[in-house]
Parts: structure tokens; C-alpha cells; sequence
């Protein structure tokens, strides 16, 4: 069962592939590029005023029904 939509499949496509010039050093930039496109995720959810989704999402990666 698929958990994002298609919309939403794109935002994270486009955040990972967002050029950085910097990546800390305690991270690998495959970490980096994974963690920047889910804060692009979370960041369009929210700012589109989605937030019964944006709360859906979080519960699910943090295990919470």
C-alpha cells in the first residue's frame, strides 16, 4: 500500500535532489539529501496548511497510531 501520494513522491524527489554546497561531517550525503527531502516534504505539507496530513506522516516514521 503505497503512503505517499504522487504529489507528494515529487516534493521528496525534488528535495533530495536539491544541490548543497555543504554537508556536515558527521553525516553521509546520501543521509543529508534524505533528511532534506523529507524536511521539503513536511516544510510544502505545512505551508500548504495540510496539517491533519503533515500529523499523519510524522506519527507514521515516529511509529505512533
Amino acid at each position: 500500500m503505497p503512503v505517499l501520494t504522487d504529489e507528494e513522491k515529487e516534493i521528496l524527489r525534488r528535495g533530495r535532489n536539491a544541490h548543497t554546497n555543504h554537508v556536515p561531517k558527521n553525516a553521509e550525503v546520501a543521509q543529508y539529501h534524505a533528511a532534506t527531502a523529507f524536511e521539503a516534504l513536511f516544510g510544502y505539507l505545512y505551508l500548504s496548511g495540510n496539517m491533519e496530513r503533515l500529523r499523519s506522516l510524522f506519527n507514521l516514521i515516529c511509529g505512533e497510531n
